[in-house]
């Protein structure tokens, strides 16, 4: 009788902590109200996508911001042709990733276009939860050739005729026109113009030391600073709009994924919450990026849960070349590789001197008559007689390869005539006005691959030439790689 008390005793303790850790674990989160405003009036996407999507969905030649038509005469408007491949049923719409909660009065409002030869037979919205619900709304035949208002309560979407509840979490929106047959000759563009939706999202954490960077349509913070080994993480945070908290606590996790320091206590220091010891790196942590989540608790209960990314390189590299290797490292390399073709496929890098004989003075940046197209058709002005894209990137690709060559020459054979050589190309390609091309820049494009393959020599040569460029040349690549690159790509 006894032993079944005590059995009685422990059932009960263990049920009433199962249920104290359930309760603990679903604090809600604390929100705060919300909204998306999209207008365009930049000329970028701002993070929408075409809908459905396109083959390549990473990148739609006929996706971008267009100065006419526009929603009373504003700067840009999103537009999305679609050229029609048969007389057959076509769609075309566009598509946003979010992470906010509906609230009772949440409404969707936007301003849609359809230029076309006659009017598509539905125009359809849509609202993706991140629990897997897809919330619709119709609006049949609406009027082509001209702007059409929409303003709708999200409590008017419906799943399976359920009416959508207040508090869904929204992960997607996708608006989407279609036609059950269109002209097969004809191309049908569908535009849109000042889109916003309301609602609440999640209260955030923002840090000062150090400073922090919020990208806003990828949902993620960074810190301003990368650490190393010997060095000991420090964080000085508070919560958006100065709200009281109980308490801070943070979790601080490496880039494998593993939690490495947990229950991190913060203390209130001003209107801020600070920690200047929270952990120490050395040598067995793991490089890569980390992050450091902090959860504070608001007097109502609610919890202010938001993570700062951060990167963590290990070694501490003060020296030049640092993105493969050192010539001491890429020499330990070689001393323990057993293979006698592995040790040749270097040597027979380093020996090819081809590009000493490319004449740097000739090289021009090129005409760039990509505007219009990038390549034309076998009829356009911009094809026939010569090549648009061949004569904008050749001479970009040219000096590049003699930067990426005699960079390799000069850092690891010791060859100053080529390390000379490759200096040359690289302020020459990096005195070039630009290195997207007009096609891309005239969308607001900032992101287009070749640039890549631009960017990839010069970072090649600021590393593995940096004794041979003096300060004003590093700052001169430097800004170069900054404004005619990395800035584009961070734009968009």
């Amino acid at each position: 009788m006894k032993n079944s008390s005590l059995v009685h005793r422990a059932a009960i303790f263990i049920f009433l902590f199962f249920i104290a850790t359930i309760a603990d674990a679903q604090k809600p989160l604390d929100l705060i109200p919300y909204t998306l405003m999209d207008d365009f009036e930049t000329g970028e996407l701002y993070g929408w996508e075409p809908y459905p999507y396109s083959q390549d969905i990473g990148f739609d030649a006929l996706y971008f911001a267009r100065s006419s038509p526009t929603y009373k005469n504003s700067k840009f408007a999103l537009v999305r042709p679609v050229k029609a491949s048969d007389a057959t049923e076509l769609y075309q719409g566009f598509t946003k990733r979010l992470n906010f909660y509906t609230v009772n009065d949440t409404r969707i409002k936007a301003a849609i276009y359809f230029q076309s030869d006659r009017a598509p037979a539905n125009l359809e919205l849509s609202l993706g939860t991140f629990s897997g619900k897809r919330y619709l709304y119709n609006m049949p035949k609406p009027t082509a050739n001209q702007w059409v208002d929409i303003d709708v309560p999200s409590a008017e979407f419906k799943m399976n005729g359920q009416v959508r509840a207040a508090g869904e979490h929204i992960q997607v929106v996708t608006l989407k026109g279609d036609y059950p047959m269109v002209y097969y000759l004809y191309t049908y563009t569908i535009l849109m113009d000042n889109f916003s939706i309301n609602g609440e999202r999640q209260r955030q954490f923002t840090a000062s030391a150090p400073a922090s960077v919020n990208f806003n349509m990828f949902d993620i913070s960074i810190l301003n600073k990368h650490y190393f080994y010997g060095d000991m993480i420090s964080l000085v945070a508070k919560p958006e709009e100065d709200v009281p908290l109980q308490s801070v606590k943070a979790t601080l996790t490496d880039s494998r994924g593993k939690i490495v320091k947990n229950n991190i206590a913060f203390k209130k220091k001003g209107d801020t919450w600070a920690n200047e010891s929270i952990y120490t790196l050395n040598p067995k942590d793991a490089p890569g990026q980390w992050q450091i989540e902090l959860t504070g608790e608001s007097p109502k209960g609610t919890e202010v849960k938001w993570a700062f990314k951060f990167l963590m390189p290990g070694k501490h590299v003060n020296g030049h070349p640092r993105l493969y290797f050192t010539a001491d490292e890429l020499q330990k390399k070689l001393n323990g590789e057993k293979s006698a073709v592995a040790k040749n496929i270097l040597k027979k890098a380093l020996d090819d001197t081809a590009f000493m004989k490319i004449d740097i003075d000739g090289v021009e940046e090129g005409e760039d008559k990509t505007g219009d197209n990038l390549v034309g058709g076998p009829y356009s002005k911009t094809a026939v007689g010569f090549n648009a894209y061949g004569m904008w990137i050749t001479p970009m690709q040219t000096l590049g390869k003699v930067i990426h060559d005699g960079s390799f020459r000069y850092a690891f054979a010791k060859d100053v005539a080529a390390g000379e050589k490759a200096k040359k190309a690289l302020l020459k390609l990096c005195s070039f006005s630009k290195w997207n091309a007009d096609w891309m820049l005239e969308r607001k494009f900032g992101t287009y691959y070749p640039v890549g393959y631009t960017l990839t020599p010069i970072a090649i040569g600021y590393d593995m030439l940096n004794d041979l460029l003096s300060a004003e040349e590093r700052k001169f690549v430097r800004e170069a790689i900054m404004d005619k690159g990395l800035k584009l790509f961070h734009r968009d």
